[in-house]
């Protein structure tokens, strides 16, 4: 997991959760384009030029990251309240732990 920045790399259980979290905040993110292969380190310094959450899925030695995204029609609210959906799945995440 990185921290908060314009891509939240998760795990798949992580990215499962939150899918889930944004769907309950009215956000379909179930949009994914084709996945990035390589290091995690290399992933995570992949640039995407939107917000996006990257699923990490890891092989035996190396990553795919699999970006998504919400509907063409949902992109101008998603960037105006993606760092603070952010923050409050981690603290709502946090409080249940």
């Amino acid at each position: 997991m990185s921290g908060i920045s314009n891509n939240l790399i998760l795990s798949e259980t992580e990215f499962g959760d939150f899918q889930r979290y944004c769907r309950e905040k009215g956000f379909d993110l179930s949009y994914f384009s084709s996945g990035i292969l390589g290091s995690r380190k290399e992933i995570e310094q992949h640039q995407i030029d939107d917000f996006q959450v990257i699923k990490l899925i890891k092989h035996k030695f190396t990553y795919t990251g699999i970006p998504y995204s919400v509907a063409e029609w949902q992109q101008d609210k998603w960037r105006n309240q993606f760092l603070e959906i952010q923050e409050d799945f981690f603290k709502n995440k946090t409080k249940i732990a």
